[in-house]
């Protein structure tokens, strides 16, 4: 009851269901240029990765696929990559003028299979500025440098704000041309570096 005397009605709460919304689709491609998978960017904040299923559907999974870099013909074609942790980032150096790759599922180990991609050439691992993005960028470093002519991990980011990154850095004034003359400017990762 009410102070007035009134009664209270029972009111039924509808609750909205959880809406996800696919808000950016990042493109695998093979070497051939074919669809290998997507990671889908939903909002609110998460990524799911689905594969073609050759009838113009999806299967989300990518369990039974041998992983590809991100924007691999791109970067059969460089001498120069720079590997970053995350599609949105890549894409940003692309824009900028810079080949760039990373792999799918963010931070966490290098896959070996996509390893003989980056033989002969000269690789820039930039990591993330936080603690899984330096492991990550160490691993990926380790992880190349026996098979890349040149492997340098690049900490460019250390000392700015927690988590900052190459879109961070770009967005906010940095130079792609001097970006680039820092990279070249780290030594040849060495496997002691390693975590």
């Amino acid at each position: 009851e009410t102070e007035e005397g009134g009664h209270l009605e029972a009111v039924e709460e509808v609750v909205a269901p959880s809406v996800r919304l696919i808000v950016q689709k990042y493109d695998y491609h093979d070497a051939a240029g074919d669809l290998v998978m997507q990671v889908c960017r939903y909002m609110p904040k998460e990524f799911r990765q689905r594969r073609p299923d050759g009838n113009g559907n999806w299967i989300w999974s990518v369990k039974d696929i041998e992983p590809v870099p991100y924007r691999l013909p791109e970067i059969l074609g460089a001498d120069e990559i720079v590997i970053v942790e995350g599609e949105k980032d890549a894409d940003t150096l692309m824009a900028a003028g810079i080949v760039a790759t990373t792999k799918s599922g963010g931070s966490g180990r290098w896959p070996d299979a996509m390893s003989k991609y980056f033989a002969g050439k000269r690789v820039y691992v930039l990591p993330d500025n936080d603690e899984a993005g330096r492991k990550t960028g160490l691993n990926t470093a380790a992880a190349l440098s026996s098979v890349a002519d040149h492997v340098a991990y690049c900490d460019v980011f250390a000392g700015l704000r927690a988590k900052a990154d190459a879109s961070d850095w770009l967005e906010e004034g940095g130079d792609p041309a001097e970006l680039v003359e820092r990279l070249r400017t780290f030594p040849a990762f060495e496997q002691d570096e390693a975590l």
